[in-house]
């Protein structure tokens, strides 16, 4: 979703926002596995953050709101290393904290912060 949003915001095609709009509803299907940022629910929450703040859509945010509980309920069952930022439960309780503010919003060390 963050590739197909750059793209749509740097080339304004239209066809780029289509594609990230079919990424989150393939994603937004796949709700199995980790909590962390690297692969698991927090890192969908915050692309799902990002195609929020691009397009606009609450449904995006309610899916960031979902996924974001995911990766809590998971974070408190099983993390591989505690303190690490994509690995443990740093990456969602800083998701925890962005989601209190959305449209200022961003994944850690990845996407550009908005102030």
């Amino acid at each position: 979703m963050h590739l197909w949003t750059l793209a749509h915001r740097l080339l304004g095609d239209d066809k780029y926002l289509e594609l990230a709009n079919l990424a989150g509803e393939e994603s937004a299907s796949f709700e199995e596995g980790a909590a962390d940022l690297c692969c698991g629910a927090a890192g969908q929450a915050y692309a799902f953050l990002n195609l929020y703040k691009h397009s606009g859509e609450m449904k995006w945010l309610h899916r960031a709101e979902h996924f974001a509980n995911l990766a809590a309920r998971r974070s408190m069952s099983h993390i591989e290393r505690p303190d690490s930022l994509y690995k443990g439960e740093l990456g969602v309780a800083l998701l925890a904290h962005d989601l209190k503010a959305p449209d200022r919003s961003s994944m850690p060390l990845f996407e550009r912060e908005f102030t």
